[in-house]
């Protein structure tokens, strides 16, 4: 999990996720005895929350709602101008208890702001793609023998990670909007007119065969254009 503040004048985003931290040894992989369950907040400076799933417990919508309650108690202290002001957002991917009724109920009673999420995207969730590879890096090859040693040992390496590090974090992550947005947009279009182009050149061959056809392939080629252009509103309404 994670949180997320642009700049003084502008709302924090809180991103979400939970990783498995387990114990490894690194002559052969082998099944581990034990795993131990880490959900961290961050933003653009440090890490404002962290917990470790209960062991017996899972990961379900009356825990993740436990967990949004301790989360804004958290902001509040931590992030008291956010708080007073509301300007904190949460950005979580799509889990089922994350999206669940209760925890959405929840959120809209306390006019919290939710960044959704778009689907099969690590590559736009800032824990995946940079909090939990750096806290797997510096775990790999490590045999721990506890569950405690494996709490201190992930806890020692997160608060390790200097505030430089989180910043770049959220400059990739605005960059990355922005390709999916501009660049995704432009790369419809190129691929569109490029099928559109070699349809009508194979229906110039073979006109006289379809000739009735042609109406349907040019409507065909719309709406594919229509579908396009909303995709591309549906990612800059998200984002920006």
């Amino acid at each position: 999990m994670g949180v997320r503040v642009r700049c003084r004048n502008e709302s924090p985003i809180i991103t979400v996720g939970v990783k498995n931290v387990a114990a490894t040894k690194k002559s052969r992989q082998v099944r581990s005895h034990f795993k131990v369950m880490q959900a961290v907040f961050f933003y653009s400076e440090r890490v404002v929350h962290y917990e470790f799933l209960p062991q017996g417990r899972t990961v379900n919508n009356e825990y993740y709602l436990e967990v949004m309650q301790r989360l804004r108690e958290a902001v509040r202290k931590k992030r008291p101008d956010a708080w007073r002001e509301n300007r904190w957002m949460l950005q979580h991917d799509n889990a089922p208890s994350h999206s669940s009724f209760l925890v959405r109920d929840f959120l809209a009673r306390h006019a919290t702001t939710v960044l959704p999420q778009p689907p099969y995207s690590p590559g736009l969730a800032p824990a995946d793609f940079f909090l939990f590879p750096k806290l797997k890096s510096t775990l790999k090859g490590r045999r721990l023998e506890s569950i405690e040693a494996i709490k201190t040992n992930s806890l020692a390496h997160l608060r390790s990670i200097p505030k430089t590090a989180f910043q770049e974090c959220f400059r990739t992550l605005k960059k990355r909007w922005q390709r999916c947005t501009v660049e995704g947009s432009s790369f419809m279009a190129t691929r569109l007119n490029s099928f559109k182009a070699r349809l009508e050149n194979f229906y110039a061959i073979y006109s006289e065969i379809f000739r009735t056809d042609l109406v349907y392939i040019y409507i065909y080629i719309y709406a594919c254009t229509i579908r396009a252009v909303f995709l591309t509103y549906q990612l800059k309404n998200m984002f920006f």
